[in-house]
């Protein structure tokens, strides 16, 4: 149960850089408007439409991903050899270049 209340908190924070982003995109496409930079105005406006769409979509899915982040990340402590051996999985197709 405490992994279900923990994820709902980290899942409204997750929302939260992207919340901001779009605030600030519609603050400078209504700063650019009042420059009378027009063209400048609707590309930041038509991107702060796609953040807030972006986030309506996306707010459902957040909460499995939080579980599935904390998850992930309780296997990871518990065995620590899986992180040796991707570093040198990847040293080796480095080496193989």
């Amino acid at each position: 149960m405490t992994t279900v209340v923990s994820a709902m908190l980290l899942c409204s924070h997750m929302l939260v850089p992207h919340a901001c982003r779009a605030a600030a995109q519609f603050f400078f496409a209504i700063v650019l408007f009042a420059m009378g930079q027009p063209a400048g105005g609707v590309i930041f406006l038509i991107f702060a439409i796609l953040n807030c769409v972006y986030i309506y979509f996306v707010r459902n899915r957040i909460a499995f991903s939080t579980v599935m982040l904390q998850l992930v990340a309780a296997v990871i402590v518990r065995f620590k050899a899986m992180v040796f051996y991707s570093i040198l999985g990847a040293l080796v197709q480095v080496s193989t270049i």
